[in-house]
């Protein structure tokens, strides 16, 4: 717990005019900042610009922020990923001083036997796999991750990874990790809650493979899906994975999603693959191509949806282990009345493997139309089509538009993450506005019918937590534990 906790008021900061010339006592360069470089691709019009902008490079300099910030009542907007388009920026409806994480982007420590490395929050996906390489790993990713978003903020917001069978708990692939929480004390979760410095521990032999703890406690946890409301992480351990021997990858087709669910789960439950995802015609063609021309005649060609498997295999009899696993593949396919190929429409499953190792600069869910809007949430695999097809009917009722389908599963596929992305031509205000209409009503929609909305943003956040009025007043008073003052990342949550 941390030492200073303190359940008092906040302090009232709209009363206060902020000593900002005071923030070059904690050592660190004061910078006018524009809000520009921190915007969501979709501003609300109601952010406040920065009052300044500030830029660690330990964490001794996070604390020192921290620290100033609550004496002065001021509060902090924190980022790490690097420059260009953001799905969720600046949030602050009033002036806060941005603490940009992305210069702090050092591989702090690495141990190839163990898989885990030991990286800072301005590491991105961009870089990621670069500096592992030499070391024989690489990270887990999303799909199609954007090249400067910040590896660290990905796995704090807990967005789902490709490799769905190596994720044995929410946390992963999370291991020990350093905190700095609102009350400016330092904290060390899992494998991390030890005395000595890294570099002590790391001689020692410890690789800070574990995320909860000390003992009982697992406030990483509680950081996790807190968009930054409760602490600043300074460092983390993450779990990685092995570069393979061999790769290969297979697409399987159908008219519908539910074979599909059926049969990833059965690949699940006997370990076969390694990543997978399904997505319907319009969002695999998005991953695919770039142009949205080439995006529309692709999909056009392509089944209504595709499984998408990749196998892979190490260093101990690599061949043999990718042939057993395609002849199950195919065979537990055709079974479903399916087959399995490594290609579609003139495009090799291989792709998508090779483009993960090298993620775009863009957002792929923007390739189609130039814009989009997405609902998110998690569900059953079995019970994934039926939002599919509540999307569908909901989505035919507004001419002209279209809802591209990604469902990735997790946690060995016991759940999964469904999300309706809903493109559309920025430069048209009345697409823009069809699409953010046909937002809300969805995510209202799955909410009503048992979407789980563990990511909640914006007008999602009361609309998750409204079914159970007592979670409000938990989450308020966990907030004044870790951040009495509530300087961090004001409006990001609805219990603040």
């Amino acid at each position: 717990m941390p030492a200073t906790a303190s359940r008092a008021e906040p302090r009232p900061h709209a009363a206060r005019t902020p000593d900002i010339g005071s923030l070059s006592a904690t050592g660190l360069p004061v910078e006018d900042a524009s809000l520009a470089p921190y915007l969501s691709t979709r501003p609300t019009g109601r952010e406040a610009a920065p009052l300044a902008r500030v830029r660690p490079r330990d964490t001794d300099d996070i604390v020192a922020v921290v620290r100033w910030a609550r004496q002065h009542g001021v509060p902090l907007t924190t980022v790490s990923s690097g420059p260009g388009a953001r799905c969720r920026g600046a949030t602050a409806e009033r002036p806060t001083v941005v603490v940009d994480l992305s210069g702090m982007d050092r591989l702090l420590k690495v141990d190839p036997q163990d898989a885990v490395a030991v990286l800072e929050p301005g590491v991105t996906f961009g870089r990621i796999d670069s500096l592992l390489a030499p070391h024989g790993l690489r990270a887990f990713k999303p799909l199609l991750p954007r090249a400067g978003k910040s590896v660290l903020a990905s796995y704090l917001e807990r967005e789902p990874n490709l490799q769905s069978s190596e994720q044995w708990d929410v946390l992963d692939p999370f291991g020990g990790a350093q905190l700095v929480f609102g009350t400016g004390d330092t904290f060390r979760t899992g494998g991390a809650a030890i005395s000595g410095s890294l570099d002590d521990n790391w001689k020692a032999g410890l690789r800070y493979l574990t995320a909860i703890g000390p003992g009982g406690t697992d406030f990483m946890r509680v950081v996790q899906g807190s968009q930054g409301t409760l602490a600043i992480l300074a460092w983390a351990a993450i779990l990685c994975e092995r570069l393979p021997h061999l790769e290969e990858a297979r697409f399987i087709g159908a008219d519908s999603l539910a074979p599909l669910a059926r049969l990833s789960a059965e690949l699940h439950r006997r370990r076969i693959g390694m990543a997978t995802f399904i997505a319907s015609n319009l969002h695999l063609a998005s991953v695919l191509e770039t142009e949205p021309s080439r995006i529309a005649e692709l999909a056009a060609r392509l089944p209504a949806f595709v499984l998408y498997v990749q196998l892979t295999a190490a260093s101990e009899f690599p061949e043999d282990k990718i042939a057993y696993q395609l002849d199950d593949l195919g065979r537990l396919a055709a079974d479903a009345g399916l087959s399995a190929t490594g290609e579609l429409a003139g495009h090799s499953a291989r792709t998508i493997a090779a483009s993960q190792s090298r993620p775009p600069e863009d957002c792929y869910k923007d390739r189609a139309a130039g814009a989009h809007r997405s609902v998110f949430f998690l569900t059953q695999m079995d019970g994934a089509d039926r939002f599919v097809a509540l999307a569908q009917e909901r989505a035919g009722m507004q001419p002209g538009a279209r809802v591209a389908i990604h469902v990735q599963p997790r946690l060995h596929g016991r759940n999964c993450h469904v999300e309706l992305v809903l493109p559309y031509d920025p430069a048209s205000a009345s697409q823009a506005a069809a699409a953010d209409a046909l937002a809300g009503d969805l995510a209202q929609a799955c909410c009503a019918r048992g979407g789980f909305f563990s990511r909640p943003y914006g007008a999602w956040a009361d609309m998750a937590l409204a079914r159970n009025p007592t979670i409000k007043p938990l989450l308020r008073e966990t907030k004044s534990i870790f951040d009495p003052d509530h300087i961090l990342n004001p409006g990001r949550l609805c219990f603040q």
